[in-house]
Order: C-alpha cells, then sequence, then structure tokens
C-alpha cells in the first residue's frame, strides 16, 4: 500500500492581498448600506431644511439622534465587511 502525501495549504487570515470591499462583500453588507444612505439623506435634510423655529437645544437632540445612529451603523457595516 502506497503512502498518501497530503499537501495542506495554510492561508493566514490576515491576508491583505484582498480588498475590504470586493463585489461579494458590498452585496453582503447592502442591508447597511441601504439606511445609511437613508440616515445621510435625513441629516442633510435636516440641516438644510429645519421644519421648527430656531431652537439650538432641539437641533442638537435631533441631529444626534441622526448622528450616533449613523456612526454606529457605518462602524459595524465595517466591521461585518472586514470579517465576511
Amino acid at each position: 500500500m502506497a503512502d498518501a502525501v497530503i499537501l495542506v495549504r495554510t492561508v493566514s487570515s490576515y491576508d491583505m492581498s484582498h480588498p475590504v470591499f470586493n463585489r461579494e462583500t458590498l452585496l453582503d453588507i447592502s442591508v447597511n448600506i441601504i439606511p445609511l444612505v437613508i440616515l445621510l439623506f435625513f441629516t442633510v435634510f435636516l440641516l438644510v431644511f429645519s421644519p421648527w423655529p430656531q431652537n439650538t437645544f432641539l437641533d442638537l437632540i435631533a441631529l444626534g439622534l441622526h448622528i450616533i445612529p449613523f456612526v454606529l451603523l457605518a462602524l459595524l457595516t465595517y466591521i461585518a465587511a472586514y470579517y465576511i
């Protein structure tokens, strides 16, 4: 009986030859990119056309409720794309 030689190629998980945002990854994270675009649209809309009278406190609260989820979702999307 002949001995079989099995060659195992090890692949590093920290391979920088492939970009983070390739076509397949963008398709996988598009479920997060669409809400990011929506949040960005409403943030710009709120900055340009404020429906309330000038009140700094309300403006800061409204911007905070748009910017904080945007930043957290962008960070989550990047981390998901990195590990996909």
